[in-house]
């Protein structure tokens, strides 16, 4: 799919997100008003309304990828300077939506699991992280085969879960436990 597709799905699934978070459901006809995309175009682009809202989650990580290609020296950082901007990122990005995640994370990505588009995308990510970091041994890569990386993403949406769960001022616990 090319990067206008990408950034169209995008734009309406944020949008989406956005008439859900005040209504507690979408419309097509909302979402065109909000967006002046077609009916017949959003269409093309997803199957139905709950493909619109679900791809808000790979999206995440789709809009991460933009971002640290904007970062000077990305490359530079140490493997976990890596894990917790993506971490601390995707978690601000979900507060600035947490009605939205709290409502959906469990449909959309929790309960598919290792099926889940945003395991898929959050997988090929840390297998970037892992692959290109010079600092990590040859003989790492013996023990870090697709399921490494897959076991990784899976351990991250628990810890989205835990972060969903969690009561305390500003989530610090879920940031201490990031930190680990």
């Amino acid at each position: 799919m090319d990067a206008e597709k990408i950034n169209k799905k995008i734009e309406i699934t944020w949008a989406a997100v956005d008439i859900y978070q005040e209504k507690k459901k979408v419309s097509i006809p909302d979402l065109v008003n909000k967006t002046n995309i077609s009916a017949t175009e959003i269409y093309q682009l997803f199957p139905n309304k709950q493909a619109i809202l679900a791809y808000y989650y790979p999206a995440l990580v789709l809009q991460y990828w933009a971002m640290i290609e904007e970062i000077e020296d990305f490359e530079s950082y140490a493997i976990s300077e890596k894990f917790s901007n993506f971490i601390y990122t995707i978690f601000d990005m979900m507060s600035e939506k947490e009605a939205f995640v709290t409502d959906t994370f469990n449909k959309y990505v929790f309960k598919k699991g290792s099926k889940s588009k945003f395991h898929e995308e959050t997988t090929t990510l840390f297998k970037e992280f892992l692959t290109t970091d010079s600092n990590i041994a040859v003989s790492a890569g013996f023990f870090m085969g697709d399921i490494f990386y897959k076991t990784l993403s899976s351990q991250f949406l628990f810890l989205i879960q835990y972060w969903l769960k969690e009561s305390s001022k500003d989530k610090d616990r879920t940031v201490a436990l990031a930190d680990k």
